[in-house]
């Protein structure tokens, strides 16, 4: 007897014993071993399928498998069961309620306490309800500013004006008529027409979508308005006291109509630009309500604005602009003024008055910046300069 024989003899006992039991329940021969490897997806074994109910002829004797093959079958069904489960193939199902593979407990912790230390997944923030599209702004990269705004301003404006509309009822003496007429009278001819007027403004604003801010303001002006006329005396005055030999000539007459109102303003801006330029347009409507009829105003302003961005270091940013603006004028003022002694009996001059005003060269040009701190804080400064009008503004802006 060889030593092969001698291992064959001497082994298959100890396999047999170490085997499953329908692997070494024969009665003379040995029957080849059923190995089966079980995991997730593997359904239990048929009971149906066992060695010993199997149907058919079985083969009487079957021939018996080399020692190393049942060894190393042994062998693959035996680390099959010592593996953790975390490494044996798992099926998942995905669909809409499940859009990501549920997580595996790790050895050792059941599916139970794996939920109970699981947190539920947060609903997607889309961001503040202003600006209307700011998510899909933000998704593409743009940095959005807080959209409402909140800001103090002051517009120091001198404006050059052309009369329209006059009326004036005139009287010898320190009176006049509270109903008189008022008349287009031709001997009477403006010859300055000019205001001076600080706006001081609360501003409130909003960006509606990220390109379109609007915006409403209330404030007071002050000032005054500087008028003069000739008045051709010898045309008004009859004889005997303008006469050929001794005519009246004509008199310049100046005053002033004070500028005390309060203002309501409207506009919106329009703007698009990148980190390193922008441009805008805006539009704007002003009255200016006076205690007394007598200086109401009205102001349209448009313009367009664009320049370069420059990042100053950290959160603060220079944007510095060119432009043009458009800059309409209007108001009405009445008033009633007597001159002094004026006629060689010593009588005064009475006026009553009626005038329409609007600016005389409304375009200017815009020299400008915006000098923003973080998201909160923006100082502006701008100049207007035109032929017949200079504007300076100042304002501060707090965006919460």
């Amino acid at each position: 007897m060889n030593g092969a024989a001698i291992i064959a003899i001497l082994g298959l006992p100890l396999l047999a014993c170490a085997l499953p039991a329908h692997a070494s329940e024969t009665t003379d021969t040995p029957v080849p071993a059923e190995i089966r490897i079980y995991g997730p997806v593997d359904p239990e074994p048929d009971q149906a399928n066992k060695a010993g109910d199997r149907e058919g002829p079985q083969p009487a004797n079957p021939p018996s498998p080399p020692v190393a093959q049942l060894s190393r079958a042994y062998v693959q069904s035996s680390l099959v069961y010592a593996l953790p489960p975390s490494t044996t193939k798992a099926t998942y199902s995905y669909g809409p309620a499940d859009p990501q593979p549920a997580r595996l407990p790790p050895p050792g912790e059941d599916a139970a306490q794996s939920a109970a230390g699981s947190s539920p997944e947060e609903p997607e923030d889309d961001g503040p309800l202003f600006p209307i599209w700011g998510k899909q702004a933000r998704e593409r990269g743009i940095v959005l500013l807080p959209a409402f705004g909140m800001a103090g301003l002051v517009v120091d404006n001198r404006q050059t004006l052309t009369g329209e509309n006059l009326a004036i009822a005139l009287a010898k003496g320190g009176t006049i008529a509270s109903d008189a007429n008022l008349a287009d009278l031709p001997f009477v001819v403006p010859t300055k027409l000019k205001s001076h007027t600080t706006n001081y403004q609360f501003k409130a604003d909003l960006w509606v979508f990220p390109f379109l801010d609007v915006f409403a303001t209330i404030g007071k002006t002050r000032g005054k308005m500087d008028i003069a006329v000739d008045i051709d005396l010898d045309a008004f005055v009859p004889f005997p006291f303008c006469r050929p030999a001794k005519p009246c000539g004509i008199i310049n007459l100046p005053f002033e109509a004070d500028v005390n109102n309060t203002t309501f303003t409207g506009g919106a801006i329009a703007a698009y630009g990148s980190d390193h330029w922008f441009i805008s347009a805006s539009a704007a409507k002003t009255i200016a309500v006076a205690k007394k009829d007598r200086s109401d105003i009205q102001t349209t302003d448009l313009g367009v604005r664009g320049g370069p961005r420059f990042n100053l270091g950290g959160d603060v940013v220079l944007s510095a602009y060119v432009g043009a603006d458009y800059f309409d004028f209007k108001t009405r003022v009445t008033g009633q003024l007597v001159t002094g002694p004026l006629f060689d009996d010593g009588d005064p001059l009475a006026m009553k008055y009626e005038l329409d005003l609007r600016a005389s060269k409304p375009w200017a040009a815009i020299m400008g910046g915006n000098l923003q701190f973080g998201r909160h804080w923006t100082m502006q400064g701008e100049y207007n300069l035109g032929q017949g009008s200079n504007r300076f503004t100042v304002s501060l802006t707090f965006r919460p």
